[in-house]
């Protein structure tokens, strides 16, 4: 179902269209905003919320850390901000985020036997032909920021426009000194990598 953007203030406004797998999006090519949530292993989905204004531009959002307590997933950054120019936009939620109620960065990297950029690709392609784009630009914060830059070397001639992108999962710091966001993703999304040093006894900085 198409929902005109007058009538959309959060994605809570749009109607989810229920996919049974990755492989069957096939986003609409009329205006207005459309949501999708497409199974993935796990018992988990890679949900999305595209805006078509049929311009020549896609941009294509990804959100940073999540905080969980006070942000519910699926999250859609970037709305707010890109929702009202002229071009066509398109939003990701992290499906890592999925595997644990603790877990609030996974930099979009899907876990073993299931790498999510291409996928995340594939999706970015279909809804660039649909609103009729030949410009992509991927813009995204921390966690979001290297998603952008990864997804970007899959999809020819897109641009990648990152803000203080997270670019090292093993360097990335909570508050400048803990590695409690690489204990959580390699607990949840990455076991097989765990180091043979217990997690809990990796240095702090």
């Amino acid at each position: 179902m198409i929902v005109s953007l007058a009538d959309v203030t959060t994605h809570h406004d749009v109607p989810t269209q229920e996919l049974p797998d990755h492989t069957e999006f096939a986003p609409l090519s009329a205006l207005g905003v459309t949501k999708y949530r497409a199974r993935l292993p796990k018992s988990t989905h890679l949900e999305a919320l595209l805006i078509n204004k049929q311009s020549d531009v896609l941009v294509v959002a990804f959100h940073g850390a999540t905080l969980r307590r006070k942000r519910p997933i699926p999250r859609f950054e970037w709305m707010r901000t890109i929702r009202d120019t002229e071009y066509s936009s398109l939003y990701f939620s992290d499906p890592c985020l999925q595997l644990s109620e603790k877990l609030e960065l996974a930099w979009y990297t899907g876990w073993e036997n299931l790498d999510l950029y291409p996928i995340i690709a594939d999706w970015i392609t279909q809804a660039a032909a649909a609103v009729g784009a030949s410009q992509i630009f991927l813009v995204g914060a921390s966690g979001g920021g290297l998603a952008a830059l990864q997804i970007a070397t899959y999809l020819p001639n897109s641009t990648a426009v990152p803000f203080n992108s997270q670019t090292s999962i093993s360097g990335y710091l909570v508050k400048g000194t803990r590695y409690s966001a690489q204990r959580a993703y390699l607990n949840t999304v990455m076991p097989q990598l765990k180091p043979s040093t217990p997690l809990e006894d990796l240095p702090q900085r």
